[in-house]
């Protein structure tokens, strides 16, 4: 059930992403807003997603220190994948 509820909030993410994506331009449908946030924000170096990342990295904080970064590299290493397709 973990896995699944897990799955499922991943989805989440990926939807706001896409949503975002709709208004501002640059985002990818397997792409986390999380890990956006940290791309866009820390690596390309846009202000206004590094007030994102901060505000998503403040509610994630009771859950995961650094979420942005944490899902930057997940999906860099394709960890919301299935094994095979890694």
């Amino acid at each position: 059930m973990k896995h699944r509820i897990l799955q499922f909030l991943i989805a989440l993410d990926q939807c706001l992403n896409c949503f975002v994506s709709l208004f501002i331009g640059g985002g990818w449908a397997d792409e986390t807003f999380s890990a956006r946030c940290w791309r866009c924000g820390e690596i390309e170096g846009s202000k206004t997603w590094k007030v994102a990342r901060k505000v998503v990295d403040t509610i994630m904080k009771p859950i995961e220190k650094d979420h942005c970064r944490i899902s930057f590299l997940d999906e860099k290493m394709r960890r919301q994948a299935p094994v095979e397709e890694r």
